[in-house]
């Protein structure tokens, strides 16, 4: 699958006209970041929300494409916020197998959530990318508390972690991919479910090229 980066192709991250422009592409899903505004709001935003800071919410995003059939990759970029998307997920008439989770997580050992969620690394190991590279730990975690697949930045994966993630049943989610010429043909492999891009065209063109057929565009199935 592929997954259009927020602000993919050069538009303002987490947009109306970013996410109008994704669903234009031949995607599998969108990615959006979320926190909660100073009144508890579910909104998008990368950062931190500056005062007078105006951000689309959450819901006005839900209703851009409710009627489209992509699934949503929540970036959480804050904790305490599971719940909260996923019942407005409801209310907005987005189906829970739709909604995937990236990022921080209230508690990574939570498995009444589990099957939304791409684990990150550094919630299991907190230093991963900064010398605790210990894939093969993440790995058997997710295994263990059964996490779909872990959501990784691409340059940490190599044969090794791909063996690993075979062996246990795990996927693997990689971001962000723009030099789709750079990207290894060892990354070309089965646990490979989806690759997260700035420029999704580009990356649809390359996979068309190389004869993938598995979901690039079809979206994620639980």
């Amino acid at each position: 699958m592929i997954t259009a980066h927020s602000g993919c192709d050069g538009y303002a991250m987490n947009s109306e006209a970013y996410i109008r422009h994704a669903l234009s592409l031949p995607i599998g899903a969108l990615e959006v970041d979320v926190r909660r505004d100073i009144d508890g709001g579910l909104v998008l935003t990368h950062n931190p929300i500056d005062p007078g800071q105006d951000c689309m919410t959450l819901r006005e995003a839900f209703g851009l494409f409710r009627d489209v059939n992509v699934c949503v990759n929540c970036d959480l970029k804050e904790k305490e916020l599971e719940r909260g998307v996923l019942n407005l997920a409801g209310e907005s008439g987005i189906s829970r197998e739709r909604v995937i989770f990236t990022g921080s997580l209230t508690d990574w050992r939570d498995e009444e959530l589990s099957e939304f969620v791409w684990l990150n690394p550094e919630e299991v190991i907190r230093d991963f990318y900064e010398g605790n590279s210990d894939s093969e730990r993440v790995i058997m975690e997710a295994a263990e508390h059964h996490y779909p697949a872990v959501n990784i930045d691409y340059r940490y994966v190599d044969e090794e972690l791909l063996r690993q993630a075979e062996r246990y049943g795990v996927g693997v989610s990689l971001w962000t991919v723009d030099d789709v010429q750079a990207l290894p043909k060892s990354l070309q492999a089965p646990p490979i479910i989806n690759i997260t891009t700035n420029y999704p065209m580009r990356l649809y063109t390359f996979m068309q090229e190389r004869g993938f057929t598995h979901g690039h565009s079809e979206g994620f199935s639980r």
